[in-house]
């Protein structure tokens, strides 16, 4: 999976408020694609957090 539907899928997860199922997705973004843009998003959903 790439790292824009990895990130959908955190997204949409978040507004179903299945938190940890986005928390999945956001850091398997980090762990797997740490270079891409949605890493960036997604250390400002983890401080957030």
């Amino acid at each position: 999976m790439t790292p824009y539907y990895l990130n959908k899928l955190g997204l949409l997860s978040k507004r179903l408020g299945k938190n940890d199922e986005a928390l999945k997705a956001f850091e398997r973004i980090k762990k797997e694609f740490p270079q891409s843009s949605e890493a960036e998003d997604v250390d400002k959903y983890l401080a957030s957090q």
